[in-house]
């Protein structure tokens, strides 16, 4: 009895195994819903001082967007919380101007698009 108990957990598992990898096989191949093709991005952790007072965080912000699409070869700019698809979660926010602070905190992550050549 212990035997037979022991191949039909064996093959539990092994069928359950096998359903994972082919589960994860089928993601590989499925559309995010973005294209991700020529998009560069960064992380950005500001200090606290001195971006902890919120108009230097957003005149800091205005800035930086201005200078990224000056750069050549950019087609648009853009700021977010979190990436489609990342694995870090230990990201910071940004305030908006004329919306009300998140309390996580100052920093976010920003994404360029480069266009093509």
């Amino acid at each position: 009895m212990l035997v037979v108990a022991e191949i039909a957990l064996t093959l539990t598992v092994l069928t359950g195994a096998a359903l994972l990898v082919r589960s994860l096989i089928n993601l590989q191949h499925v559309d995010p819903g973005f294209r991700g093709e020529g998009v560069l991005t960064f992380n950005l952790a500001l200090p606290d001082k001195p971006y902890d007072d919120e108009k230097r965080l957003s005149a800091f912000m205005r800035d930086l967007d201005a200078r990224l699409r000056t750069l050549p070869g950019v087609e648009s700019v853009a700021a977010a919380s979190y990436l489609p698809v990342d694995q870090s979660v230990w990201t910071n926010n940004y305030t908006v101007e004329g919306q009300a602070p998140d309390s996580r905190g100052a920093g976010g992550v920003c994404a360029v698009e480069r266009r093509r050549p």
